[in-house]
């Protein structure tokens, strides 16, 4: 993530899925925090459909 459209973007695409509650992302860190009872590769695969790369 390079920019606030690339944090929008991934913000929006994991918003959508079942059980999250809340996502906050640092794009200094270029990290995300997602709150809720979630489906990790969900996440993951959400990530990767927007467009980045997914860093463990």
């Amino acid at each position: 993530m390079t920019c606030n459209h690339c944090v929008a973007n991934v913000k929006d695409s994991l918003i959508k899925i079942d059980g999250v509650k809340n996502v906050r992302i640092n794009l200094e860190k270029k990290n995300a925090v997602v709150d809720g009872d979630y489906n990790s590769d969900e996440i993951k695969a959400a990530i990767e459909k927007a467009g980045y790369k997914v860093v463990e």
